[in-house]
Formats: structure tokens, sequence, C-alpha cells
């Protein structure tokens, strides 16, 4: 099979799953606390790239040449989404996920900061354009926003910060001198 097809049906099934898991989260958020829920999505989440692992026969490594990155990127990304979580006991998951899709304009944005890349007039225009957009589609009259709509895009700010410090340091990774490897 084509690489390009197995990326392709790669990525949507993990959009199925992210999909499952925001519908499951809305439902169960009443009855179990927000700490099971995140212990639960972390362990299937370590549990399903573990089998995938093992599936591709592919060695599990860890190991990083800058820890203190690491382990800022790994806590805005759980502090982004325990804020998106909360997000969903009180607003729509229509509503959270709409202003998630926020990402994008946050990526471009620390891009130029974080990566140096230079953006053009056109990208600033779309990125208003979006990001207006974005709330229009969500309220149009602003009338009934509240401070959990602020939450998802927070949530948004954290997943495009840890996706772009993820890219400045993806080439600079060192192993520990024996991998971990499941057989």
């Amino acid at each position: 099979m084509n690489n390009n097809i197995k990326g392709l049906i790669l990525i949507i099934v993990g959009m199925l799953f992210i999909i499952t898991q925001d519908v499951l989260i809305k439902y169960t958020i009443y009855d179990a606390s927000l700490m099971q829920i995140l212990v639960f999505r972390g362990g299937m989440g370590f549990l399903l790239l573990c089998l995938y692992l093992i599936y591709t026969k592919q060695p599990i490594l860890f190991g990083t040449a800058h820890p203190y990155i690491a382990i800022f990127r790994g806590s805005t990304f759980f502090f982004g989404f325990t804020l998106f979580f909360i997000s969903l006991s009180q607003i729509t998951l229509a509503e959270a996920t709409s202003l998630f899709f926020v990402s994008p304009f946050f990526i471009t944005i620390y891009s130029y900061f974080i990566l140096n890349i230079k953006i053009g007039l056109n990208r600033i225009f779309s990125i208003i354009v979006g990001f207006s957009g974005t709330l229009l589609i969500i309220k149009p009259e602003f009338n009934e926003i509240n401070i959990y709509m602020l939450f998802p895009i927070i949530a948004a700010a954290t997943y495009a910060l840890s996706m772009t410090l993820a890219k400045k340091h993806q080439k600079k990774i060192i192993y520990f001198s024996k991998p971990f490897t499941f057989t």
C-alpha cells in the first residue's frame, strides 16, 4: 500500500478517535471527575501508542536533548486540555470544537516569534479574518459569551505552543544508551 494512502487512513482513524473521545467526555463529565477522565485518556493514548509501535515493530525510545522544554510542553498541553474539558461541561461540543479551531492562527503567530518564519500581509489578513469568522460562527450577537468560551481558545494556544516547540526541537533528540523496546 502507498505511504500516502497509509497516512490518510491513519489520519482518518486518528480523527475518529478524537471525535469519539470528545463525545464520550461530553457525556461523562458530569459523572466522573476531570482527573479520572484525564488519567483514563492518557492511559488509553499510551496503550494505543504502545500497541501501534509493537505492531509496526518500532522501538519505544525515551529521551530528549531539552528536558525542560519537554516538561514545559507537557505541562502546557495538560493545562490547555484540562481547560478544554472543563469548557465541555458548560458549553456545547460544537462551540468548544469550533473555538479550538483557532489553533492554526496561534501556530502562525508562534512560528513568527519562535521559528523566525516570515509572515506576509496575506497571512496576517487571513489570521484576522479567520479568528473573526470563528467568533461569528459561535455567537454573532456577542451577548452570550462567557468565561468558558475562552477555555478552548486557551487550549488552542497551548496546543499551538506545544507543537511549535516540538517543531523547533525535532532534530535535536538524543537517546539513552539502551533503547526501551517491547519484544
